[in-house]
């Protein structure tokens, strides 16, 4: 059966690619640009250039979700990012208001990123460890690397609807402890915001700072002690976690 016109060959996974002349290079604004395609109606890949500002992130969520509303009928999907021709800072609010219409995709299943810079790639990390998005996310070197996570996070799926991120993404036991911690109810005088909310707009102003600042090798220091710190309280929920499970056991032993 011959292909439509608008049909190509990904080349890592020999799967067909949709690429339809409408959603190549479609600019929102200054010099940002997204150009779209849809590859075996399951992985739906975005290719990102220039520097968006929050209007221009506005209208390209109203443009994407145009697309999946329109050519994914309902199935479940998972959304590649490629962010290596972005180079410039995003600012804090449009990686927000990306974040929350992200957030209410209800069909994806994970968004896989690769060509992330630096600080831009911490806070994927951050939001991964504070488990502020509630589909898989993971950060990649290539295209490659990409595509492969992606079949692979398909084919778990179809194993298994609730998936379990594995290496590059959040730590399982991290996630877990996090979410119990989450559930508790805060007293009713409290007036404080959320602390991990706070600590998320902390990191992130500090990241804006250095950002700013003309020294590049002070930056990525204290980029990698960031990225240090997190895999560090990473490994400590993961040996507290691990403490209370023979408490656990022993709570939850049923009665002879």
């Amino acid at each position: 059966m011959s292909m439509p016109p608008d049909t190509y060959i990904c080349p890592v996974t020999k799967l067909p690619i949709i690429n339809k002349p409408e959603w190549n290079k479609v600019g929102f604004g200054n010099d940002y640009k997204i150009s779209a395609e849809i590859i075996d109606e399951q992985i739906f890949v975005t290719h990102n250039s220039g520097t968006p500002t929050l209007h221009d992130v506005q209208n390209a969520m109203h443009f994407t979700t145009h697309i999946i509303d329109n050519f994914l009928d309902d199935r479940s999907y998972i959304h590649i990012f490629d962010y290596s021709e972005i180079k410039q800072r995003v600012s804090l609010e449009a990686r927000r208001f990306a974040i929350k219409e992200l957030k209410g995709r209800k069909q994806m299943l994970a968004a896989i990123f690769y060509g992330l810079s630096p600080s831009l790639k911490l806070i994927i990390k951050i939001a991964r460890f504070f488990h502020l998005v509630p589909f898989t996310c993971l950060i990649t070197q290539d295209y490659t690397e990409a595509m492969e996570s992606a079949l692979t996070i398909l084919n778990d799926s179809e194993k298994n609807p609730l998936i379990v991120e594995k290496k590059k993404a959040l730590d399982c036991e991290m996630a877990r402890l996090i979410e119990n911690i989450s559930q508790k109810k805060p007293s009713s005088d409290n007036t404080d915001p959320d602390p991990f909310d706070r600590a998320v707009e902390l990191i992130e102003d500090e990241i804006q700072y250095l950002e700013e600042r003309k020294s590049e090798t002070r930056r990525q220091n204290t980029l990698a002690r960031l990225d240090k710190i997190i895999s560090s309280r990473n490994e400590k929920a993961r040996i507290y976690w691990n403490s209370l499970r023979p408490r656990l056991k022993v709570q939850n032993k049923p009665d002879k």
